[in-house]
C-alpha cells in the first residue's frame, strides 16, 4: 500500500498501522518533512515500513530516502516503537542533508 501525503512529494509505503497510529505517523512525517524542506527543496521523501516479529514483539523497520537535485540521502532504523523509528530516520536524513548542503 502506497500512501501519498497531501504534499505529493511524500510517500509512505507498506505502513501497517491502525487508524489512530497512522494519524500520529502522518503528523510526525509532516513535521519533519517541513524541517527537511527548510534545508533542501527535495523532489521526493519516501518512507517504507517493514514489521519483523521477534520474540513476543513487533519490531518496526523504517527505511527512508530523500531525493533532491544533487543526489539522495538514506537512513534506516528498527525499534519496537514505530514513532521512534520514524523520528530517528527523518532526523538523521535532515542532519546528513545539512552537512552535505553546508559543505558545498
Amino acid at each position: 500500500m502506497v500512501m501519498t501525503q497531501p504534499d505529493s512529494k511524500i510517500l509512505l509505503e507498506k505502513f501497517q498501522l491502525d487508524d489512530d497510529e497512522m494519524i500520529v505517523a502522518k503528523k510526525l512525517v509532516d513535521k519533519h518533512a517541513e524541517k527537511i524542506r527548510r534545508v533542501v527543496d527535495y523532489q521526493e521523501l519516501k518512507l517504507e515500513m517493514r514489521i519483523h516479529k521477534k520474540a513476543n514483539n513487533n519490531h518496526f523497520e523504517i527505511r527512508g530516502q530523500v531525493i533532491y537535485d544533487r543526489g539522495k540521502v538514506e537512513s534506516e532504523r528498527q525499534d519496537v516503537n514505530p514513532f521512534i523509528a520514524i523520528t530517528e530516520v527523518l532526523e538523521k536524513m535532515r542532519t546528513e542533508l545539512e552537512h552535505k548542503i553546508h559543505k558545498n
